[in-house]
């Protein structure tokens, strides 16, 4: 009777051009077609960014480069994720793609030893040395590692920050961007995205 048009949802496409005008971008290789091997078109299409945003901030699930991330901006992780070496030096080398435009880390070593349950992380960022011992507490991840890289981007200067969103249970949301990306993020998914700092942790 009045004409009304009942809105229609954003394509997978549509969606990922918004993001990108936010500053998340999928990264060089990365496919709708990987995307589509997690969820359902239908499922992406839903109203809101959820699963969309929950896929990206993941790793590829098929095809060669499975473990591959979809971005640089987006990152979560369980934080019951550290068993055995390489664990914490995983997330050096996911933190040195995510800030590789600003600075660069390299030389990461680490080691998990649960028999004299000590642990460490150490590398290298633009000719300073940075190491830190994370506790080991089952398989928790020691939240003062994140403290460490918030130290590195200000030790250098960066524009971008390591932002978080509010935990929902064991998972982490985390996101490396400017502070104007991360307001910008939050408006346009509903995820609300706020600076991290040592204090928080």
């Amino acid at each position: 009777m009045f004409g009304f048009q009942q809105k229609r949802n954003l394509t997978l496409e549509e969606k990922l051009q918004l993001l990108e005008e936010v500053g998340v971008v999928l990264k060089p290789g990365r496919s709708i077609e990987e995307l589509l091997g997690s969820y359902s078109r239908q499922e992406y299409e839903e109203e809101g960014f959820g699963t969309l945003l929950f896929v990206l901030s993941d790793e590829v699930q098929i095809g060669p480069d499975a473990g591959a991330s979809y971005t640089r901006q987006l990152f979560s992780f369980d934080t019951e994720c550290i068993e055995d070496n390489g664990d914490y030096a995983r997330f050096a080398t996911r933190f040195a793609e995510m800030f590789q435009d600003e600075f660069e880390i390299s030389s990461i070593e680490d080691k998990v030893d649960w028999e004299s349950k000590t642990a460490y992380l150490s590398f290298e960022c633009q000719g300073k040395q940075y190491a830190i011992d994370p506790e080991l507490d089952n398989d928790w991840f020691d939240p003062k590692v994140l403290g460490l890289f918030i130290q590195v981007s200000e030790d250098m200067n960066s524009r971008k920050k390591i932002g978080c969103a509010i935990p929902d249970g064991q998972s982490v949301r985390l996101c490396v961007m400017t502070p104007s990306q991360m307001k910008a993020f939050s408006k346009l998914t509903g995820l609300q995205m706020r600076v991290l700092t040592t204090r928080d942790l």
